[in-house]
């Protein structure tokens, strides 16, 4: 019994410190809010720039981007089913071709 809550106490631990560092979760929620970033991940349009002046955002928007659309969570866009093989993810048009190699 001892380990059990040894092992729940672990597991708690690690989710506090996994929610203290999940700076995806933080983006642009503390001042200054970019409204201009925000802007841009609601564009529906299938070309978008970002231009902007020295620290002005443009690496963490478009690094914020290609991470929301790689992991399937975008928060303003629909998101395309995924096929989890181990670390990668593949459009669903992939998961015939990937059982097809099989």
């Amino acid at each position: 019994m001892r380990k059990i809550i040894q092992t729940i106490n672990k597991i708690d631990q690690i989710l506090i410190e996994r929610q203290e560092n999940n700076w995806l979760s933080k983006y642009n929620t503390k001042e200054p809010i970019h409204k201009k970033q925000i802007e841009f991940h609601k564009c529906n349009k299938r070309n978008r720039w970002v231009f902007g002046g020295n620290r002005s955002g443009k690496t963490e928007c478009g690094a914020v981007e290609t991470v929301w659309l790689s992991r399937g969570i975008h928060p303003f866009k629909n998101n395309k089913k995924t096929y989890r093989v181990g670390l990668f993810r593949f459009p669903v048009k992939c998961k015939e071709m990937l059982l097809k190699a099989k």
